[in-house]
């Protein structure tokens, strides 16, 4: 009940940090636009999936070593995580090659497979041997006598 409890406020947190990060980056977005103020709760929609999943892989994984050492809650994980994730993510290029998208990118983009990498090299021909090779057929093992004191029927 308790892992139950703490996954669910984990998931409350990581939504809630979500949101405050596509608010951060709605704002930073306007005030470098030089657009004025202006809050509005479009921008701070429900999350998807794939926006929650770093938080809770932080909440998740913030009791194992060597992150257990710093007795960081789970849901402040999860809180952090994602608002980092939300607010910052457009100029954090390597999230991309991670496969984590941010909220304002297209749902419609199209990823190219990654490349094939091309067919390992064939091996060389082994050279024939240097003397011939005569196989003959060999004579069945002998069967082993049964066991001293073997009866295979108690009589």
């Amino acid at each position: 009940m308790r892992r139950i409890r703490s996954i669910l406020l984990a998931l409350a947190f990581a939504a809630l940090g979500t949101a405050a990060g596509r608010f951060i980056a709605e704002s930073r977005r306007r005030a470098e636009a030089g657009e004025p103020f202006e809050p509005s709760l479009d921008s701070v929609a429900m999350p998807g999936v794939r926006e929650l999943l770093p938080g809770l892989v932080a909440a998740l994984r913030v009791h194992d070593r060597p992150w257990s050492y710093l007795h960081i809650p789970g849901w402040l994980a999860a809180f952090a995580v994602n608002l980092i994730v939300a607010a910052f993510g457009r100029e954090l290029p390597f999230l991309s090659a991670l496969g984590i998208t941010v909220a304002e990118a297209a749902p419609d983009i199209e990823y190219a497979p990654p490349p094939t990498p091309p067919p390992p090299p064939s091996p060389p021909p082994s050279p024939p041997p240097a003397t011939e090779v005569w196989t003959t057929g060999s004579p069945p093992a002998p069967s082993s006598p049964p066991p001293l004191g073997f009866r295979p029927f108690p009589g």
